[in-house]
């Protein structure tokens, strides 16, 4: 009787568990092969208390501005019941997008993502409930500082998807030299997600909806999917609509993940010859 009931444990619990680790594993294969595939060279840089990764291309000319990309939350829950002991990231969306920009382009990795988890004081809690914190947010900044410092740039310009695009927010208010802030299927109101969603309120973060407007001269693009069910577009109006001046741009056929590296290209046109022209 002992041994039935272990066994129905194992299977309502753990081959999901199994199942997600199994998907985990090979979307980090996926994520890996990208990396080499572009020739991407990997630093560990310290900011504050956090050691963290980041990307850049050898071949990269140096320009007075920096852009700087910045991925998703990964898997922060296996199963929605259990925090993922390395939350990732997994998918190589960002890296695909950092690949068509000719601009001087890193990939910024947040604290504890990378294969960093394991490493001190990274515990579950900075990819779950305070993945948006204080310490979270410092960090990065301080270390988009020191890069700014050691190869003077003069601006920035951040590119971030999915929770990157609450962090691409929260980093302009920290950072003076930001000119430019994207988001793709950003998530710019963490409470109204995790209410839409039923997640557990992410208590200990900064929700960028509550956050006071960006400076005007911070320019801002939003860029939304109409058919995207993670964060659908409605999710973002409260954060749009304290801002001074914004462009969001709705895609019909996009979701949260399909198919921004399609539609890339030419968005990056198009902020080029702005900027070009003013």
């Amino acid at each position: 009787m002992h041994s039935k009931k272990r066994l129905l444990n194992i299977l309502i619990y753990g081959l999901p568990v199994l199942f997600l680790s199994a998907c985990a594993q090979l979307s980090t294969v996926h994520y890996s092969k990208e990396v080499d595939r572009q020739g991407l060279q990997r630093h560990i840089i310290q900011a504050n208390a956090f050691p963290l990764v980041y990307y850049s291309r050898p071949d990269d000319k140096k320009t007075d501005t920096l852009h700087v990309y910045i991925g998703g939350d990964g898997i922060p829950w296996q199963n929605k019941i259990f925090k993922s002991e390395d939350p990732g990231p997994y998918h190589p969306l960002v890296l695909q997008l950092m690949k068509q920009d000719r601009q001087t382009s890193i990939y910024l990795g947040r604290p504890c993502y990378q294969g960093l988890a394991k490493l001190p004081p990274c515990q579950p809690k900075y990819w779950t409930s305070s993945r948006f914190s204080h310490e979270v947010v410092d960090s990065m900044a301080a270390a988009l500082k020191q890069l700014q410092a050691q190869y003077q740039y003069k601006k920035l310009a951040l590119f971030g998807y999915s929770g990157g695009g609450a962090l691409a927010v929260l980093l302009a208010h920290q950072l003076p030299r930001t000119e430019l802030v994207v988001t793709i299927a950003g998530n710019l109101d963490t409470e109204a997600w995790t209410a839409f969603h039923y997640y557990s309120p992410m208590d200990k973060s900064i929700n960028p909806a509550r956050q006071a407007a960006l400076p005007v001269s911070v320019r801002q693009i939003h860029l939304q999917g109409d058919r995207d069910i993670n964060i659908p577009p409605q999710l973002s109006a409260r954060y749009i609509k304290k801002q001074h001046d914004v462009t969001v741009l709705n895609f019909a056929a996009a979701d949260h993940t399909c198919c921004w590296h399609l539609y890339w290209p030419e968005f990056l046109s198009v902020i080029k010859n702005a900027t070009t022209n003013e």
